[in-house]
């Protein structure tokens, strides 16, 4: 049996040991994992700021914020101010509150996401319906062109008893050629 052979340790000089962990190039993405979660959250940060502009952009803008509506110096809606205008603009319409159609009802996750699925399902089946169409057609197309392969062999492969072409099938078959080209029926 033989011994076991140890490897030596050799010693490393005191200016080759490395002080800087965390290049890529060594196995260690720390520096690289840390970068790209720093640029992570600034993007996050960004697209947060970009939404809550964009709410207070639709706020303003809304129909409800007229020169009649009152708001406070906190940038708060007077709320008797927006129910008379919502009221008016309803009276406005000349129908009754109660039979006024008013917007649908936001849809919770599961009804979004069913509602998601039989789009995608009629989407399907849409498509299917058109290549059956299409499929028809082509198969149409081949067994008329094929009709009038056989038609044309027919008439170009016709002989008399001695083994000789018939000339006036080949000649409607020019004739026919003809009027196709000047426009004929």
């Amino acid at each position: 049996m033989k011994p076991l052979l140890r490897k030596a340790s050799r010693s490393i000089p005191q200016g080759q040991l490395k002080t800087n962990f965390g290049s890529q190039q060594e196995g260690h993405g720390r520096a690289y994992l840390q970068k790209k979660a720093v640029v992570r959250q600034y993007f996050r940060q960004q697209r947060r700021e970009e939404e809550k502009h964009r709410k207070k952009l639709q706020f303003q803008q809304s129909p409800i914020l007229t020169n009649s509506n009152k708001i406070d110096k906190f940038g708060n809606l007077d709320l008797e101010s927006v129910s008379d205008t919502l009221t008016e603009e309803i009276t406005d319409a000349g129908q009754p509150v109660s039979s006024q159609e008013f917007p649908k009802k936001r849809l919770n996750s599961w009804q979004r996401a069913r509602a998601e699925y039989h789009k995608k399902i009629s989407e399907i089946e849409k498509i299917k319906e058109e290549s059956a169409t299409r499929k028809k057609e082509i198969e149409e197309a081949k067994r008329k062109h094929k009709e009038k392969r056989l038609q044309r062999y027919k008439k170009l492969n016709q002989k008399t008893k001695k083994g000789q072409p018939v000339m006036s099938s080949r000649i409607e078959l020019m004739l026919e050629q003809l009027q196709g080209e000047v426009g004929y029926s």
